[in-house]
């Protein structure tokens, strides 16, 4: 493991979900097939997004 500060960490967590989860403006599923993430098609879509605001919401809260 390699220690990196926590706005490190949470500018490489925005860009993976950004390219490996974000699906037509949704936050969807995705999977490991083992060479590569899968996006996944769901009727969660919704649901995901939520999740994916709030922690958005408090990220924001706590650096504004």
């Amino acid at each position: 493991m390699k220690e990196i500060s926590y706005t490190s960490k949470a500018k490489i967590l925005v860009e993976e979900t950004q390219e490996k989860v974000m699906r037509h403006g949704l936050a969807s599923g995705s999977f490991w097939d083992g060479t590569k993430w899968i996006k996944d098609i769901s009727d969660n879509d919704g649901l995901w997004t939520s999740m994916y605001a709030a922690g958005e919401f408090m990220r924001y809260a706590s650096v504004k």
